[in-house]
């Protein structure tokens, strides 16, 4: 746990790695262990009853319901474009509202109210009120939201998925769906060398793939007809492609 740096999360004792370890022993006696979702299984085993303990106001948000909701939908919606997903946080905020849930986790740089005013992390504004917010504010709240998440899920979620996968609670196939988005070899390797899983998806979808090609040095080729292709879409897709391609 230390040395993937989960000191930032925790304090960490002896009783607490003793009761993280029992309850990775008890998920993996389970009898229907893949059909557990991936997050539900970290809040059991690494949240759970542990607010004493977690010292990340972040990190800590996973023991609400309503928290791990939303980053399913995140995970889930990994996939689209920046477009689709920031339509997807507008709905998901505006039905916030409408069930009197409008209190959203932003982070100190735009919070503006505090979750409490007392116990650790009082008065610190990390979280804003969507009923005061315009739609327009809202769209640009997803914009920002998304960047923050995917900076949360890389640098925060990622080494508890490495710790669950290297203990065997999540599969080879379940982790890489997890971190990169997919299990296709060829989406891997372009995962691995910087484009976005939504990018790969939509050359995928434009029967793109097969125009691109990766020497043994994996330095990234593309023929006449990927040129072709690339000139004919619109500039801001142009540009992420030109980035790589």
């Amino acid at each position: 746990m230390i040395s993937l740096g989960m000191n930032a999360i925790y304090i960490i004792t002896d009783d607490l790695c003793t009761l993280i370890h029992q309850r990775m022993e008890k998920l993996l006696g389970h009898t229907r262990l893949n059909e557990i979702h991936f997050l539900d299984k970290l809040r059991y085993i690494f949240v759970r009853n542990f607010d004493k303990e977690i010292i990340d106001q972040e990190f800590g948000r996973l023991k609400n319901d309503q928290a791990i909701v939303y980053y399913k939908m995140f995970f889930d919606n990994r996939k689209k474009s920046l477009k689709e997903n920031v339509a997807t946080e507008v709905l998901y905020f505006q039905r916030r509202v409408t069930t009197g849930d409008s209190r959203l986790y932003i982070g100190e740089s735009y919070g503006e109210i505090p979750y409490a005013t007392t116990g650790r992390g009082a008065f610190h504004n990390v979280y804003i009120d969507l009923r005061t917010k315009t739609r327009q504010q809202m769209a640009n709240i997803a914009i920002v939201k998304q960047k923050l998440e995917e900076d949360f899920v890389s640098y925060k979620l990622h080494m508890f998925f490495q710790l669950m996968h290297d203990y065997g609670l999540l599969s080879k196939d379940e982790y890489h769906t997890i971190i990169y988005g997919t299990t296709d070899p060829q989406k891997l390797r372009l995962v691995k060398m910087g484009l976005t899983i939504n990018i790969i998806n939509r050359l995928d979808e434009d029967g793109q793939l097969g125009n691109i090609s990766i020497d043994d040095n994996n330095n990234l080729y593309v023929n006449d007809a990927f040129n072709r292709y690339k000139q004919q879409v619109d500039d801001f897709y142009r540009f992420q492609l030109n980035k790589f391609l």
